[in-house]
């Protein structure tokens, strides 16, 4: 009850409060949110969308590793499958072009024409899809190493390796800059 009105009076104003004018009067002259509560739902929404950022954007690194990792890979089977067909462990034949990895592998995404010890023509490959080996990473390259003595072949990610010395046919070649273990080498 009211403070200085009847029980009825004071009935009939919380009747006209409760379920009455005043409430819907109140209702319809608030139309949308406040201001802060807009500021407090944008802070709440970039909030969110710094921390999925963070989140997804090592996860995108992380596959474009995997990726390259996996070109490494088709590479090395390549000329692995070459060398078990031709057994031309030094890359010698005139259609390999080694002066650089990229002309290496163009080399590989076409029928060579290997001709044997016996001077028969034989046909071989391709050996290698030319969109398997794309990197994805801008400042990485392949690097290749072929031992002629036991025709291991040796295929890593570099990032320091100029196109010129970034090929190596050699006995005993190895590998001229060491792979990180980000971008681990895969080998025989």
């Amino acid at each position: 009850m009211l403070s200085g009105l009847s029980e009825g009076q004071s009935k009939k104003i919380n009747q006209k409060i409760r379920g009455g004018k005043v409430m819907k009067k109140m209702l319809k002259s608030k139309k949308g949110f406040s201001l802060i509560e807009l500021l407090i739902v944008v802070a709440i929404l970039a909030i969110l969308a710094a921390i999925s950022i963070n989140l997804f954007g090592g996860v995108l690194g992380k596959q474009k590793e995997k990726s390259d990792k996996a070109a490494c890979s088709y590479l090395q089977t390549a000329i692995q499958t070459y060398i078990a067909e031709t057994d031309d462990v030094g890359l010698t034949d005139s259609e390999i072009k080694k002066d650089t990895v990229e002309n290496l592998m163009d080399s590989f995404t076409k029928v060579i024409t290997y001709t044997t010890d016996d001077g028969v023509d034989k046909k071989f490959g391709p050996y290698l899809n030319a969109k398997q080996a794309k990197l994805s990473q801008k400042d990485v390259w392949f690097e290749v190493a072929v031992d002629t003595d036991t025709g291991a072949v040796t295929v890593g990610l570099t990032k320091n390796a100029t196109p010129a010395n970034r090929i190596h046919v050699t006995a005993g070649a190895k590998l001229l800059y060491p792979i990180s273990s980000a971008a681990a080498a895969t080998s025989t």
